[in-house]
C-alpha cells in the first residue's frame, strides 16, 4: 500500500464534513490523525436510492420464485424410535394438494432394520392414478427422492409406501412428526386414517433465483475498482449489499424449507400484518387487540410498526420484512466504513478490506435480509457506536437528539438492546470527558438532559400499555432455551463469529489505549459479559453484535502493517471473504440437511 494511496482524497468541505473540522485539541484528545480521515461521507442519497432500487428488483424476482411453505411444521421431531413402520399388510398412503407448483424432489428420513430391506415409493396423480415416479428406497439415513415434474399440472399428489416384510418388528419405517398433517392432506396407515401426526417429508422445488448468487463476482469487480479509487467505494457498498441481500433471502428460504418455523421465526411479520389490519380492517380490531396484548414481542415491536406502512400499501409482509432488514444491513456497512475512515482514522484500503470482510461474514449474510430482527438491532448498535465516535470529536444539538432517540429506540427494537442502554449512557459520558479533557457537573447535567426524557417516555409507555404480561411471556419463552447456553455451544458460536480475525487484533494492540479504539474493545468485553449473565442462547446469530468491533479492530490491525505483512494480511482477508461466500453458496445449492458439526460451524442457530 503506497503512501499516496493511504492519504485521504482532498475535497472541498461540505455541511456533512463539519463534524470533522473540530478544533485540533479534540483531535489530539482522541488520538485522531486528521490527515487520515475522509473529509466527506461516502454514502449519500443517490447511493441509498440506487441500493433501494436494486433490492426492490431482487425481492420482486424472489417473490415470483418464492419457496412454498413446508407441508409440515418440521422444526421439532420425535425421538429416534418414533417411526411409522410399513409392512406388507400395512402400507402407508399420503395425499396432499399441490397448488401452483409441483415438487421436483422429496426429502424423507428413513430407518431400516436390515441392510437388504427396501421400501417402495409410488408417486401418482390422485385424480386419475397416472404414475409420476417409482423408486425403491434402500438403507440410508436420509434419502432425497428425485423425479421429473409432470407434463401437465397435478392438483393433488398421492404417495404410497409399501414393503414386502410381513412383521412390524423387522419392517422399514418413516420418521414421524409431532404435528398433524395440513387440512388438505390425508394420511392412511394400513386402512386407518391418522389425523394427529404424520410422516416427516420435505418438498423441494425448482429454484431459478438461486442464480442471483452471481452477484458475488460482480461485487468482486466493484471491490477492485474501489481499491484503486476510494471515490468508487459507494459502488462497492451497493454491489456487496445487493449480493448479501440475495444470498440472505435465499438462505432464509432454504431454512424454512427444512424448518417451517423459520418462515417467520418470532412472529414479527405476523405482528406487522396485525398492525396493518388494525388500521385498514376495523371489523378485526377486537381480535387484533387481543393478539397485541398477549404477544411476547409487543414491547419490542418497532420493526413491526415500520413494516406496517408498506403492508398497508399492498406490499407482502415477508417482502416488507426483508426490505427493512436489507436497508438496515446496507446501513451497517455504510456506517462501518464511515466509522473506520472518519471515526477511527484508518486508511481507505484498510477500511475497504475490513468492510468487505464484514459484508461477507457468514452470520452477517445470513441476517442481512431475513425474517428475524437481528440486523435491525445491529443497525441501532452500529449507529450507537458511530455516534459515540462522533461525540468524541464534536458535540452538537444533532448529537444530543441522536443519543436521545437511540435511548428511546433501542429497547423497542430488540429485547437484547435493553442491555445496551448502560453502555450508551456511560459511553456518552466518557466521550464528553475525552473531548473536553475534564470532568464537571456540566457533563452530568448534559447527560441528564439527554437521557432522562426518553427514559421517562419509555416508562410511561410501559405503564400505559401494561407490558408486564408481554415481558413475562417473553421470559417464559426464553427459559426454554437455557439448555443452549453451554460452553460447547459457546465454543462453536465464537469460532463461527470470529474465525481467524483476532490475529489482526494483535497487530493493532498498541493502539488499544486510544479512546476511539477502546470503544470497540470495551464493547466486546461488555457484550460477552451481558450474554453470559443473561444466559442468552449461544447461537451464532446472537454473536452478531460483535460484528462492528470485530471488523473495526481488523481494520486497525491492517492499518498498522506495512510492506510484505500488509500484503499477506490483505490476502488473508480476501481468502476469508471467499471462504465465507463459498460456505453460503454451498448451503443454498445443496439439497440435504447438514451434519450437526458442520451446521454448528456455518449456520447461525
Amino acid at each position: 500500500m503506497s503512501r499516496d494511496s493511504r492519504a485521504a482524497p482532498q475535497t472541498t468541505p461540505t455541511a456533512d464534513s463539519q463534524a470533522d473540522n473540530a478544533p485540533a485539541v479534540c483531535a489530539a484528545a482522541t488520538g485522531a490523525n486528521p490527515s487520515s480521515m475522509a473529509p466527506t461521507r461516502i454514502v449519500g442519497a443517490r447511493t441509498i436510492l440506487a441500493y433501494l432500487t436494486g433490492t426492490v428488483a431482487i425481492l420482486a424476482l424472489i417473490g415470483a420464485d418464492l419457496r412454498p411453505a413446508p407441508i409440515y411444521h418440521t422444526k421439532d421431531w420425535r425421538a429416534d424410535d418414533s417411526y411409522v413402520y410399513v409392512t406388507s399388510s400395512q402400507p402407508l398412503r399420503f395425499e396432499c394438494d399441490t397448488p401452483g407448483r409441483f415438487p421436483i424432489a422429496i426429502w424423507i428420513p428413513l430407518t431400516f432394520r436390515k441392510d437388504a430391506q427396501s421400501l417402495t415409493l409410488h408417486i401418482s396423480d390422485a385424480a386419475d392414478g397416472r404414475e409420476l415416479a417409482r423408486r425403491a428406497l434402500r438403507r440410508r439415513d436420509y434419502e432425497v427422492v428425485r423425479f421429473r415434474a409432470p407434463d401437465r399440472p397435478v392438483s393433488r399428489m398421492r404417495m404410497e409406501f409399501s414393503s414386502e416384510v410381513p412383521n412390524e418388528d423387522r419392517a422399514p419405517g418413516l420418521l414421524w412428526t409431532r404435528h398433524p398433517p395440513p387440512a388438505d392432506a390425508t394420511v392412511i396407515h394400513g386402512g386407518r386414517v391418522i389425523k394427529d401426526i404424520g410422516p416427516v417429508m420435505i418438498f423441494f422445488y425448482s429454484w431459478p433465483t438461486r442464480w442471483l448468487l452471481v452477484l458475488w463476482p460482480m461485487s468482486a469487480f466493484a471491490f477492485a475498482a474501489a481499491w484503486k479509487n476510494e471515490r468508487r467505494t459507494p459502488s462497492f457498498l451497493i454491489a456487496a449489499a445487493l449480493a448479501a441481500t440475495a444470498a440472505s433471502a435465499l438462505l432464509w428460504q432454504q431454512d424454512y424449507t427444512l424448518h417451517a418455523a423459520h418462515r417467520d421465526a418470532d412472529d414479527y411479520a405476523r405482528m406487522a400484518q396485525v398492525y396493518a389490519d388494525y388500521v385498514v380492517k376495523p371489523e378485526s380490531r377486537a381480535g387484533n387487540a387481543n393478539w397485541i396484548d398477549h404477544w411476547a414481542g409487543t414491547h419490542n415491536s418497532l420493526a413491526c410498526v415500520l413494516m406496517a406502512g408498506p403492508i398497508i400499501l399492498g406490499v407482502p409482509a415477508w417482502a416488507a420484512y426483508l426490505q427493512l432488514n436489507a436497508l438496515c444491513g446496507f446501513g451497517c456497512l455504510a456506517l462501518l466504513y464511515d466509522a473506520l475512515r472518519r471515526g477511527v482514522g484508518v486508511s481507505a484500503r484498510a477500511a475497504l478490506l475490513a468492510t468487505a470482510a464484514g459484508a461477507t461474514h457468514l452470520i452477517m449474510i445470513r441476517s442481512f435480509a431475513r425474517a428475524v430482527t437481528d440486523v435491525f438491532g445491529l443497525f441501532f448498535l452500529m449507529l450507537m457506536l458511530w455516534a459515540l465516535l462522533t461525540r468524541m470529536r464534536v458535540l452538537s444539538r444533532a448529537s444530543h437528539i441522536l443519543h436521545a432517540l437511540l435511548f428511546f429506540a433501542l429497547p423497542l427494537a430488540r429485547p437484547q438492546c435493553v442491555g445496551y442502554l448502560p453502555a450508551l449512557v456511560v459511553g456518552a459520558g466518557c466521550a464528553d470527558v475525552v473531548r473536553e479533557r475534564r470532568v464537571g457537573w456540566n457533563t452530568a447535567l448534559r447527560l441528564a438532559l439527554t437521557f432522562v426524557p426518553p427514559a421517562l417516555l419509555l416508562l410511561t409507555m410501559y405503564w400505559a400499555f401494561d407490558w408486564r404480561e408481554n415481558v413475562a411471556t417473553m421470559l417464559r419463552a426464553k427459559a426454554r432455551f437455557v439448555g443452549a447456553s453451554t460452553p460447547y455451544q459457546f465454543g462453536f458460536a465464537i469460532l463461527n463469529a470470529l474465525q481467524g480475525l483476532p490475529l489482526f487484533w494483535l497487530f493493532g494492540l498498541r493502539r488499544w489505549r486510544e479512546p476511539r479504539i477502546a470503544v470497540f474493545v470495551v464493547w466486546i468485553v461488555y457484550y460477552l459479559a451481558l450474554m453470559i449473565v443473561a444466559r442468552s442462547p449461544f447461537w451464532g446469530r446472537h454473536f452478531l453484535p460483535l460484528w462492528p468491533a470485530t471488523f473495526a479492530l481488523v481494520a486497525v490491525g491492517l492499518d498498522s502493517l506495512r510492506g510484505v505483512p500488509l500484503r499477506l494480511g490483505a490476502v488473508f482477508v480476501l481468502l476469508f471473504c471467499v471462504t465465507n461466500v463459498a460456505a453460503v453458496v454451498y448451503q443454498v445449492m445443496q439439497y440435504r440437511v447438514l451434519p450437526d458439526t458442520l451446521r454448528m460451524l456455518i449456520n447461525s442457530s
